[in-house]
């Protein structure tokens, strides 16, 4: 098979050449760690918490469901949220009494803390829910909204400010990242270059004997 042949002729000129032309080509120094801290300082904060306590209410299968879902949600921020001349209930009381979770009774309402914005160190983007949440101030109950299979009323206990990290805290990331471009840099300068003109000859025999011993090794049981 010509083309399965090339495609593994490729791939073993990249992983011989990558020995010697890539990897040990990839060098970060101190200076230019502190360098991309200085220039980007603004990707490097802890973004802003909040401490919730939810109450959850699950969809269902039906129209009916859903008609129960709102009913239930509507009743229970009613007592959370009872209007100007009303005593608010207690949170903890009404998450025992509505909350759906798969979770302890005992437990419904306890406080959890989110996170706010983006994470460049976990690479996690910001959740549109929780820019939502962020912007109630502490104390506040949210009206239900709908959320994946559920209902939700969050009530808002504690939020922290966003806080920048220091270098010491993001160094080894930011060396990781640098790296890493570096690496795709010379990579891809590697690929172009074998393209054009590289002289490795890799016989046919070697790699059907390669393709032979795969195939093998994925057969055993």
């Amino acid at each position: 098979n010509a083309p399965l042949l090339e495609e593994a002729r490729m791939l073993v000129l990249r992983q011989m050449i990558h020995e010697t032309e890539v990897d040990k080509q990839v060098a970060v120094s101190d200076q230019q760690v502190k360098d991309y801290y200085a220039q980007h300082k603004e990707l490097f904060v802890q973004a802003p918490e909040a401490r919730i306590r939810t109450i959850r209410i699950y969809w269902g299968q039906t129209d009916d469901d859903r008609r129960r879902a709102w009913e239930r949600a509507e009743a229970a921020y009613k007592q959370l949220v009872p209007g100007v001349d009303g005593q608010p209930a207690d949170f903890d009381t009404v998450a025992r009494e509505y909350d759906e979770s798969e979770r302890n009774p005992a437990d419904a309402g306890l406080g959890e803390w989110i996170r706010m914005g983006d994470d460049v160190l976990q690479n996690l983007s910001a959740h549109p829910l929780h820019d939502y949440l962020l912007n109630l101030p502490p104390g506040s109950v949210s009206p239900p909204f709908e959320f994946g299979d559920s209902l939700y009323i969050v009530k808002i206990l504690e939020t922290t400010d966003p806080m920048p990290l220091e270098f010491e805290q993001v160094s080894g990331y930011i060396r990781q990242e640098l790296e890493a471009q570096q690496h795709q840099l010379l990579d891809a300068e590697l690929a172009a270059r074998m393209l054009r003109d590289a002289h490795v000859t890799i016989y046919d025999q070697v790699i059907l004997q390669m393709l032979e011993a795969d195939r093998a090794t994925q057969a055993a049981p």
